[in-house]
């Protein structure tokens, strides 16, 4: 996909962008999901009546720090495989 995103145009840092902004819907969602069961289930597994939850700026940081490292992730390698020549990609196959 990335090779014809290429010959139709598109600079390879666009490329990396665009396949790392595309990571961070499903991260983000899966954030959200996992952010409330994880309370719910902390909520009904602890053995106090009244449990004490992580403070939420620290919960805010690391979502924060996911998306990031989900961004950086997916699009650095992007990156790196978009600075090959687009006729080397297209004759691997």
């Amino acid at each position: 996909m990335l090779a014809v995103a290429r010959t139709l145009g598109v600079t390879p840092a666009q490329a990396a962008a665009a396949l790392g902004f595309a990571q961070l819907v499903p991260a983000a969602v899966g954030l959200a999901l996992g952010g409330a069961v994880g309370v719910m289930l902390f909520n009904a597994l602890s053995s106090s009546s009244q449990p004490t939850p992580a403070p939420t700026a620290q919960l805010l940081g690391l979502a924060v720090l996911t998306l990031v490292l989900t961004l950086a992730l997916s699009a650095v390698p992007a990156r790196l495989e978009a600075r090959r020549p687009i006729a080397e990609t297209l004759h691997a196959g």
